[in-house]
């Protein structure tokens, strides 16, 4: 089975995909866990 790394902004909507500036498209997107972590330091 392959993991597929998704970049920043993979699940902004089609139609606000020009929010979301080009740069940040070039970094991977943070793991959720991360976001668990923080969620349950803080």
């Amino acid at each position: 089975q392959e993991i597929e790394e998704h970049m920043l902004g993979w699940n902004v909507p089609e139609d606000e995909q020009d929010l979301v500036h080009e740069h940040w498209r070039n970094f991977p997107a943070v793991n959720k866990f991360w976001h668990y972590g923080m969620a349950f330091i803080y």
